[in-house]
């Protein structure tokens, strides 16, 4: 079993990626509590089933820190400011690449 974890900015929020007997589960935690259960993560398109068989291929980690406007919204600036790990994988239908993000309020998941 693998697992990889990316955490927050601040350090409460953990995003966890586990590969286990080639299937991808993820589950996240705030100071310490649960806040997800480990769910399967995956994708099935027509003629391509990218949900198990995988193996780990790469991962790179990074960090976004932007600012931005919305206008008419409650503050002058809003701030996207998260770490992030980007994990590909491969089974014999493809590979799925997985990005993860952990903000200071939250997390993210993209998979492409």
């Amino acid at each position: 079993m693998a697992c990889f974890t990316v955490q927050s900015p601040n350090g409460r929020v953990y995003l966890h990626i586990t590969l286990q007997d080639g299937t991808l589960f993820w589950n996240a935690d705030m100071d310490g509590v649960a806040l997800t259960k480990a769910s399967p993560l995956g994708i099935r398109l027509e003629g391509c089933d990218l949900t198990g068989g995988f193996s780990f291929i790469s991962k790179q980690r990074g960090q976004i820190d932007d600012t931005y406007v919305i206008p008419a919204f409650k503050k002058a600036q809003c701030r996207d400011h998260a770490n992030t790990l980007t994990l590909l994988f491969e089974n014999p239908q493809g590979q799925l690449t997985v990005e993860a993000r952990a903000y200071d309020d939250g997390a993210a998941l993209r998979l492409l």
